[in-house]
């Protein structure tokens, strides 16, 4: 779907921006898909001519909107109304035809047609204090500069391993876990650069340099790493898949594919599990899904999300929020032992396995990315996500389960799949407060909403816990809270 939304362009060198000569923002259209980023530059480089070569530094004004586009207080839904391009053109910077330079003193000046509130509101802010809006909670990659320096440090990197010139480096996507960014050769081939993100679970390079080393069949090394400034270059691994790629309903073969490959791997870490443990990666047993829910409520921050949240569902869920904590702890402490009483030992879990985590190469090989969520845990955590990204069913994963059958038998298989789709959604619950928290400014509110909206599930989980769990286990874990 395409949406329309301001672009302001800055001037690298004096913080004006580039406006129409009518005195308007620009307006783009933009596809609400990370991995059309890249197009979407190149719809706003037509607009202004060719004249520059643009790079989305970050969005700003985040505005609530109803699905018919207005503004609204009741709607859930957020969507960034302004976003601001660096330019990283060498040489003198003039003004496309039937464009002009406002300068920055001036912004305050520029019309926003439409009008819209809060961009505005952020134009008037510009114009005294420029791009520092916000700094301290700004990504690495959302600060005038930093594409240059990445784009000088992969061509620089390629040469010294003995590739051919970088002919071009590409934005490709830029969201919280990260920016990425595609380096094309001389020769047409391709490497892809990434910026760990500040939110992410675990240490994604380190995560990939494992996965390489122990898995060479199925994993590239990357290329180089520099961990200080956490950049890392690796190989091409092929196209990622669109997000509605793998429903299903249109496309079982695919996901069939995915999951039986990721499910090949995940029986051929079991021998290696406890390696890839002592040499640093994460490991996500029960008492660490514990250890999350205990971050999560001892933190002000989430409590004030809570207490928001409890605040609108208290006439149909009626709990407090010392009732939810205890129940939150209870509950994932009910899962984490109840799933350790099976006999599917812990293997090698992505820990986002989403069909856009997923590539394709020339030869049709299925492949994998960004590890920043990689651990050791319950496998079938990676079967539940999946399942539901897809639309999938039980039954739909019923290949995925067979694979698994030499450890328990097939009903108990589906009782402990059912056991760990719950600590998915603790897990899901954690991300989305490290998200919150760790968002930049005009991003702190979409992020507030979506663990709400975790919250909400998870607090309709807990009250149905409450109702039906009544075995001696959890009797016993209520009387030790």
């Amino acid at each position: 779907m395409a949406f329309r939304y301001f672009a302001m362009i800055v001037h690298p060198r004096n913080g004006s921006i580039l406006t129409h000569r009518n005195g308007k923002l620009p307006v783009v259209s933009y596809e609400d898909d990370a991995i059309n980023l890249h197009k979407m530059c190149a719809n706003l480089q037509r607009l202004v001519a060719d004249a520059y070569r643009l790079i989305l530094m970050r969005s700003e004004c985040e505005v609530l909107l109803s699905s018919d586009g207005s503004i609204t207080r009741s709607s859930s839904e957020y969507r960034t109304q302004l976003l601001i391009f660096e330019i990283v053109s060498d040489g003198p910077l003039t003004s496309p035809k039937d464009f002009t330079w406002t300068p920055q003193n001036a912004a305050f000046l520029v019309v926003v047609d439409p009008a819209l509130a809060p961009v505005v509101e952020y134009l008037q802010h510009y114009a005294n204090v420029g791009l520092l809006v916000n700094k301290s909670r700004l990504y690495p990659y959302s600060h005038s500069g930093w594409f240059k320096e990445a784009a000088s440090w992969i061509q620089s990197t390629m040469v010294y391993h003995g590739y051919d010139d970088v002919e071009e480096v590409q934005q490709v996507s830029s969201k919280s876990e990260g920016c990425v960014l595609r380096g094309v050769m001389v020769c047409g081939s391709a490497v892809y650069f990434k910026q760990v993100g500040t939110h992410t679970f675990s240490d994604e390079i380190r995560a990939t340099q494992l996965l390489s080393k122990s898995f060479p069949d199925y994993f590239k090394c990357p290329i180089e790493v520099n961990i200080e400034k956490k950049w890392m270059l690796m190989p091409d691994r092929g196209t990622s898949f669109p997000e509605d790629a793998c429903s299903v309903s249109t496309n079982q073969e695919l996901f069939h594919s995915v999951l039986f490959k990721w499910g090949t791997i995940q029986k051929q870490s079991l021998s290696s599990a406890k390696g890839l443990e002592d040499a640093g990666m994460e490991l996500m047993n029960g008492p660490a899904f514990e250890g999350l829910v205990q971050k999560m409520i001892s933190d002000t921050e989430w409590c004030s999300v809570l207490s928001e949240e409890l605040a609108v569902t208290r006439e149909t869920l009626p709990v407090d929020e010392a009732e939810f904590k205890n129940l939150f702890i209870t509950y994932t402490r009910y899962l984490s032992v109840r799933a350790s009483e099976y006999s599917v030992p812990l293997a090698l879990v992505h820990g986002d396995l989403d069909i856009v985590n997923v590539t394709q190469n020339s030869e049709n090989e299925i492949n994998f990315i960004d590890f920043g969520a990689t651990c050791i845990s319950f496998p079938f955590r990676d079967a539940a996500t999946f399942a539901l990204m897809c639309g999938a069913t039980a039954d739909d994963l019923q290949f995925y389960f067979d694979m698994w059958v030499e450890y328990e038998s097939a009903g108990r298989i589906r009782e402990l799949f059912q056991l760990v789709k719950g600590l998915q959604l603790v897990f899901s619950a954690f991300v989305s407060y490290k998200q919150y928290i760790t968002a930049e400014e005009s991003k702190r509110m979409s992020t507030r909403l979506a663990l709400r909206s975790v919250l909400r599930v998870l607090l309709q989980g807990l009250v149905f816990y409450l109702e039906r769990a009544c075995d001696a286990t959890l009797r016993s874990c209520e009387s030790s809270t």
